[in-house]
């Protein structure tokens, strides 16, 4: 099967969908989709694969996105909704497509409008597909008592939001994290993404984002604040793909491509068997993903240099730390302990792993600082690692010591954990880990 590579990609920034000057998806999209052929230095006639990624979005909103980006061709497109991993199953259907032949160059997009206000399901007349999550909470002893961000929310939100609160009071049950761990993180990233300049909030004052200052911000559920949560927004991004023979026929585009080297989906096997608000937030998913996909890329977590993963709440990045197998089991408020500033003296912090090696997780700012346009999430993580191993994330961002390998993880409640590793392509052709 042909390797396939990241040869352009574009950002829309993230906002707030309440504002008036919010942008609708018809041109969210056509920016992303102009933006990566730009970048790529591809056009129209090129692109024989769209797949777009979105939630909030009638049927064909890809068809439309991509004919207002230009891809007027015919070219087959395929609309993908899998939850907040929707952009990264977009690129995951691509990448198959591409490897088997169908096509050989493809334009992703994840986008996305998201509903004013509070989000809701969709088709409020039927059962929910989460119920067996939301069923499963109250086996396992989950409260219902209890409100959620003083009740100013609904049934779907508050359901998630426990959830990954409850995550958070087993690990501390378990393991003894706290709060101030909670508020470590969330300030890791804010500090990240302040430099960011597709994030929500970028160019916030980082003297008002204190620790205590996050601690004190409105009791969400547990030991998880308002400031520990990501903020849903509109946003979109998109990315070029290539097999290897394009590369080859079109040398030009080589020396800023980025090899997909391993990925992999993981879902739930059977909610009914689980047992643990740890496992049933995405954990167990995660980690079986991360180890097919550093198989498939044929490396370990060792080589990684830096890591985009769902922080959807700082309780998620927490116990994925172990779920991706940066640390052992109960060792992830550890893995917060070892934040040690970036040598470049930029706002990036290093962790240690259990290799004893140095990784930066989020240097985008992750979710919390982003904002989470759920489709377009995927795409725009996928984007942070390219250009980072491009060089390209600017002198407040850029890991240092010219990082070779990033994994990405992405996950949908429901279940879909998508993880992938990507690797900068070295302008020697017969160059090898």
């Amino acid at each position: 099967m042909s390797r396939v590579y990241v040869v352009g990609t574009s950002v829309v920034p993230f906002h707030r969908a309440e504002t008036p000057t919010s942008l609708s998806y018809v041109e969210m999209g056509k920016r992303a989709v102009r933006g990566a052929l730009q970048d790529a230095g591809v056009g129209n006639t090129d692109i024989t694969l769209g797949v777009v990624g979105h939630l909030y979005g009638e049927s064909t909103t890809g068809q439309r996105c991509l004919y207002e980006g230009g891809i007027t061709n015919g070219a087959p497109v395929i609309n993908v909704n899998n939850n907040c991993s929707s952009g990264s199953t977009a690129l995951m259907v691509a990448r198959q497509m591409l490897r088997g032949g169908a096509a050989q160059c493809a334009v992703v997009l994840g986008v996305e409008q998201v509903q004013r206000g509070k989000l809701t399901m969709a088709f409020p007349d039927r059962e929910a597909p989460c119920k067996p999550y939301w069923d499963k909470m109250w086996t396992l002893g989950a409260d219902q008592s209890i409100t959620v961000l003083g009740g100013k929310t609904n049934e779907f939100t508050e359901n998630v939001i426990r959830l990954f609160g409850e995550a958070q009071l087993e690990h501390s049950r378990r393991y003894g994290s706290s709060p101030e761990h909670l508020a470590a993180i969330t300030r890791k990233n804010m500090m990240h993404g302040r430099h960011n300049p597709n994030a929500l909030f970028h160019g916030f004052d980082p003297s008002k984002l204190t620790k205590e200052a996050i601690l004190r911000s409105a009791p969400s559920y547990g030991d998880l604040r308002a400031m520990m949560s990501s903020v849903t927004a509109n946003g979109a991004a998109a990315v070029v793909l290539c097999t290897e023979s394009y590369l080859e026929d079109n040398p030009k585009l080589r020396p800023r491509a980025v090899e997909i080297l391993g990925q992999s989906m993981a879902t739930d096997r059977s909610v009914s068997d689980i047992s643990s608000y740890i496992t049933l937030s995405g954990a167990e998913t995660a980690s079986r993903a991360t180890r097919q996909a550093l198989r498939e890329a044929g490396i370990t977590l060792r080589d990684v240099n830096f890591i985009e993963l769902h922080d959807c709440f700082a309780s998620n990045e927490l116990v994925l730390y172990e779920a991706l197998g940066l640390v052992p089991e109960g060792k992830g408020h550890t893995f917060v302990e070892s934040f040690q500033p970036h040598a470049s003296g930029s706002a990036l912090l290093e962790g240690t792993t259990k290799y004893g090696t140095k990784v930066v997780v989020n240097a985008s700012g992750g979710l919390l600082a982003k904002g989470h346009p759920l489709g377009a999430t995927g795409l725009a993580q996928c984007d942070e690692i390219v250009r980072q191993l491009r060089g390209e994330a600017g002198p407040h961002r850029q890991v240092e010591g010219r990082p070779q390998v990033g994994l990405q993880h992405n996950f949908g409640i429901g279940s879909a954990c998508v993880v992938t590793v990507y690797r900068k392509v070295s302008t020697d052709r017969g160059s090898k880990l």
